[in-house]
């Protein structure tokens, strides 16, 4: 069998199953994803595995962006239910599928990456107890409680919230109970999994690939920006408070450009919004942009990247451009403290939904030269360690450690474990 070099040892070549409740569609018999994250659970492939991919199939209403029809990789359809509500109150139109899938799949996996909370991670963690060879971990890649609650309101939001605590619940008794590896975004989520029994410790992803840091491509000059933020457009992800904090900055320079780049439910308001507000000129709203050389080269040029959300893991977006040395102005919420924050300090933190501090902190970062050139090193410190190669590499090492040693464990901070990893591979 094949296998890789992981930690100076060859792996052995393992069928990796992935349930990450992702969202597919078909365009010519051909399977695609909308969701770039795809491309970091396809990383798994260059550690000898095969990657078997559960996911939601529609008919329409996926746009087809990523495709996961590729060598070492395997799609396994389930029913198209629109969300974890669907599975609990309309049981028999989706369960039935859902159960064969995994009995038909799960004899044949040597691991299965499991969605902590999630219904049918539950019910394969359940069967996965007959199942010896079979390796489950779970991966908490959010404060799953809070995001329910926000997308929905009044008594569905308590029912919501009710339901994702008590399935947490009965995913953290099962993980205890098999002592199962379990990882988390955040230190806020780390530290929940810990305190009922779990062995947990912090995890992030990232997209990027070594080679993405180090190709010199020129650089177009109409893709710059004093402040970029890249994400999906969405009331939790703070930007209507971002426009309103650069708009007196944007009013006294009108050659200072604000760049947004991703798409979502709230474009149109935005647009509207910048517009009022006197910016529309000044703040470019550029859609999805591919995550690929077009993305690097607008993080390449971006003076300061911002992330002003409500409420976060530790996004992705935020570790890409530390990777490329860009100073980050966030909101003091999720991983990013433990990411930012401390003697090595990469970015400013300031409160979420904080217009004025937001403001002051983007023009101190700006203004203040030799500031931004301490972020900007300290940020490519940290992003070094950010590459998708070495993040895959501790999850690995921690689920199989006879491949190359277990990963760290304890209560280090994030960022801490990952300078630590970087000195030690310099």
């Amino acid at each position: 069998m094949g296998g890789a070099v992981v930690g100076g040892r060859m792996t052995q070549h393992r069928r990796i199953g992935v349930l990450v409740d992702e969202r597919y569609g078909t365009l010519d018999g051909r399977v695609f994803t909308q969701n770039p994250y795809v491309r970091f659970l396809l990383g798994l492939r260059s550690f000898g595995a095969e990657v078997v991919l559960f996911g939601r199939l529609f008919a329409n209403g996926v746009e087809p962006r990523y495709e996961v029809d590729l060598p070492g990789v395997r799609f396994v359809p389930l029913p198209p239910y629109p969300d974890i509500a669907a599975l609990l109150v309309r049981p028999h139109r989706f369960w039935p599928a859902i159960e064969r899938a995994l009995d038909a799949e799960l004899q044949h996996l040597d691991g299965l990456w499991l969605n902590p909370g999630h219904p049918v991670s539950l019910l394969a963690l359940a069967k996965a107890r007959n199942l010896p060879k079979l390796r489950c971990f779970g991966v908490m890649r959010g404060d799953y409680v809070a995001e329910v609650q926000h997308h929905h309101a009044g008594l569905r939001k308590l029912a919501a919230r009710a339901a994702m605590a008590g399935l947490l619940e009965a995913f953290a008794a099962l993980a205890r109970s098999r002592r199962l590896p379990c990882f988390a975004h955040g230190p806020a989520q780390v530290a929940w999994l810990q305190r009922r029994g779990v062995q947990a410790e912090p995890m992030l992803d990232s997209l990027l690939a070594r080679e993405d840091l180090t190709r010199d491509e020129p650089l177009d000059p109409a893709l710059r920006s004093d402040v970029l933020a890249v994400g999906r457009l969405d009331p939790i992800k703070g930007l209507d408070v971002l426009l309103r904090a650069v708009a007196p900055i944007c009013h006294g320079n009108p050659a200072f450009l604000v760049r947004l780049v991703g798409d979502g439910p709230e474009a149109g308001r935005l647009q509207r919004l910048a517009a009022e507000l006197g910016i529309g000129a000044q703040v470019c709203f550029d859609g999805h942009v591919r995550h690929g050389a077009a993305l690097f080269d607008r993080l390449r040029q971006a003076r300061v990247f911002v992330q002003a959300s409500h409420m976060e893991g530790t996004p992705k977006s935020v570790l890409e451009a530390l990777a490329f040395g860009v100073p980050v102005v966030a909101s003091r919420v999720g991983g990013l403290p433990d990411l930012l924050d401390g003697p090595e300090q990469s970015g400013v933190l300031v409160e979420p939904g904080d217009e004025a501090g937001l403001r002051e902190a983007i023009q101190r970062v700006l203004a203040d030269e030799a500031l931004h050139a301490r972020l900007a090193r300290a940020a490519r410190g940290v992003g070094a360690g950010l590459t998708q190669e070495a993040l895959l590499a501790r999850l690995v090492g921690r689920v199989w450690p006879e491949d190359g040693g277990a990963a760290p464990t304890g209560s280090a901070s994030i960022k801490s474990r990952l300078l630590q990893q970087n000195a030690r591979t310099r």
